[in-house]
């Protein structure tokens, strides 16, 4: 196959006739070092076989783990390096760096070397959301006095759907990050053993009608699966909150994946707005297949990533966390160290982003009115 390639400035040029069965990528130090990158495609040619036709490239000599001398040529105005040879022994092939080369897409690695060194997250590779061009900015750090806002949700409560976009225009009037985060709400130690809302058919009514009344203000429409209908219909259906008759494990695992990957907010939209407003049957798997799509990947890999362990032992701690923060039900709001629960006491939490420090915010008085605290400022 004959190839040919550059510097980026183009100062330096060559042409090869290659074996395409020589190609093969390499994960060792050096070539992390020199190309700036996790691991660099070489590709070998014989010595007879490479040509420079343009420029003349100097020479870094590198010692190899072997005790090898080896010269790394380089574009002396640009810095790209080109290729590299053993300074003895004309039988030595030359290691042409395949970025440079013009044809690079045909070819193919047919190893990997080096994989001693070979990072670790590589294997996720395909995993990770991908861009046409650097759409990407990295984020402004927070300041160290600026507080945050904790968001804790399961999927088995509406109201946190309640929440969304109310807590997207909170954050961005008070520039602060919000993290939401999923937690099995029936392993919170003052959730576990409450009796749910269809044991009590009076209160049951009126919390539909207020979740009727919230929905719409929200401007959402509110259909409740159809499993949790037939459990509250259901004389003899469990009545604690551990035997919760929705199980969102594979929901609230996928939405830490897609926390990770930069696509929560698609994700847990589409999720909510399939569970609790589509009225579809069989919500659960067609919520987590739309909540998936929404994030543009690949359903077959991004479920292999839910389904590990490590995802699953994240799910374990983030609820082991809430548990130990006081969290009893879900959505649950936290400034700082101050918690807030329920999407109706949203107001409450954008004084705390606006006010931090509890000892000069606004208190409440019994009858209603507000008064500042006698020891604000």
């Amino acid at each position: 196959m004959k190839i040919d390639g550059r510097c980026h400035c183009g100062a330096i040029n060559y042409e090869a006739d290659i074996d395409d069965g020589q190609v093969f990528i390499c994960h060792c130090e050096d070539c992390q070092r020199f190309s700036g990158a996790p691991f660099r495609v070489r590709v070998l040619a014989a010595r007879d076989r490479f040509r420079l036709i343009r420029g003349t490239p100097r020479a870094y000599v590198k010692i190899a783990e072997s005790g090898t001398a080896r010269s790394m040529h380089f574009c002396g105005d640009c810095g790209t390096q080109t290729h590299a040879v053993e300074r003895e022994g004309d039988a030595s092939p030359v290691s042409i760096s395949g970025g440079t080369v013009r044809q690079k897409a045909e070819l193919r690695p047919v190893v990997q070397a080096w994989c001693r060194s070979r990072l670790p997250w590589l294997s996720e590779l395909e995993e990770i959301p991908r861009l046409e061009r650097q759409d990407f900015r990295p984020r402004p750090e927070r300041s160290s006095t600026m507080p945050g806002l904790d968001v804790y949700f399961d999927y088995r409560s509406p109201f946190p759907f309640l929440a969304i976009d109310p807590v997207a225009a909170l954050a961005r009037r008070h520039g602060v990050d919000v993290r939401w985060t999923p937690i099995r709400l029936p392993e919170l130690s003052s959730y576990r053993d409450r009796p749910m809302g269809h044991g009590f058919p009076k209160r049951n009514a009126y919390v539909a009608r207020d979740l009727a009344r919230w929905a719409v203000r929200r401007g959402l429409t509110i259909r409740p699966p159809s499993l949790l209908t037939t459990a509250a219909s259901t004389p003899d259906s469990p009545t604690l909150g551990r035997d919760h008759p929705m199980d969102t494990e594979r929901l609230l695992r996928g939405a830490l994946v897609a926390r990770r990957r930069g696509r929560f907010d698609a994700y847990h939209r589409a999720a909510y707005e399939t569970l609790w407003s589509s009225g579809v049957d069989d919500a659960l798997e067609s919520a987590l297949a739309r909540a998936i799509e929404a994030t543009g990947e690949s359903r077959a890999t991004f479920e292999r990533a839910l389904e590990s362990r490590e995802v699953a032992e994240e799910l374990a701690r983030e609820t082991a966390a809430a548990d130990e923060r006081g969290v009893f039900g879900v959505p649950t709001f936290f400034v700082g160290d101050e918690m807030f629960w329920g999407q109706d006491r949203l107001d409450f939490v954008e004084e705390a982003l606006a006010e931090p420090d509890p000892a000069v915010r606004p208190a409440a008085h019994p009858n209603g009115a507000t008064e500042m605290r006698a020891d604000r400022a």
